[in-house]
C-alpha cells in the first residue's frame, strides 16, 4: 500500500506544463504521524528558521490564506538537492511584487476521493508573479503549522520560468494505493 505523492504545475489555461514523481516526505511529517499514532507524545522537531522545538500535539494546519506563509504550498528558488532531514525549504519566495517575490493565493484542499482501489487527496495553491522579472521556480514544498512552521515536505524540481504577471497553479496529489 504505497503512498505516492506527486506535484503538477498548470499554466493559466489550465494545462498541465509539468508533472513530478515526488519522494519528498521529510522526517518531520513522519514524526508527525508517530505523535497522533501513539497519542499526545512530545516530540522535538526543527521548525524552518532552525530552531529546535517541543511539539506536544500533532494537530497541524496547511489552510493557508492568501499571503499567507506558514501553511501550504510554498515554492522557492533553491536548487540544493531534498533530504529527508530537510526542515525548509532553501530559498522560499516571500509573498510581495518585489524580485523574486510571489503573490501567494489561498490553498484549496479538496475532501479525499476513492478511485477504484486508491484514496486521492489533492491541495493547490496559485502564484502569480506581480514583480518585474521572470522568476525561477526551482523547489517547492508544503509548510504546517500550529504556533509554529514545519516542512512536512520538499522537492527540487526542473526549473519553472514564471513570467511577469503569469499565473501557475501548484498542486499536490497524495495518493494510497490498496492494490
Amino acid at each position: 500500500m504505497p503512498l505516492k505523492l506527486k506535484i503538477a504545475i498548470f499554466n493559466e489555461k489550465g494545462e498541465v506544463e509539468r508533472a513530478i514523481e515526488c519522494h519528498s516526505w521529510t522526517k518531520i511529517f513522519l514524526a508527525l504521524q508517530m505523535m497522533q499514532w501513539k497519542g499526545s507524545l512530545t516530540q522535538q522537531m526543527t521548525d524552518v528558521t532552525g530552531v529546535l522545538r517541543s511539539l506536544v500535539s500533532a494537530l497541524m494546519q496547511i489552510n493557508g490564506g492568501a499571503t499567507d506563509l506558514t501553511k501550504g504550498i510554498i515554492v522557492g528558488t533553491g536548487s540544493t538537492a531534498q533530504t529527508p532531514n530537510d526542515f525548509s525549504l532553501q530559498a522560499p519566495c516571500a509573498n510581495g511584487v518585489s524580485a523574486n517575490q510571489f503573490q501567494y493565493g489561498v490553498m484549496m484542499l479538496v475532501e479525499p476521493m476513492i478511485q477504484g482501489s486508491n484514496i486521492i487527496l489533492q491541495i493547490s495553491r496559485q502564484v502569480t508573479n506581480g514583480s518585474s522579472g521572470s522568476i525561477i521556480i526551482n523547489e517547492i514544498g508544503i509548510y504546517a503549522s500550529q504556533s509554529n512552521t514545519f516542512c512536512i515536505a520538499r522537492d527540487v524540481v526542473t526549473p519553472v520560468t514564471v513570467t511577469v504577471g503569469s499565473t501557475k497553479t501548484i498542486q499536490y496529489t497524495i495518493t494510497e494505493s490498496n492494490t
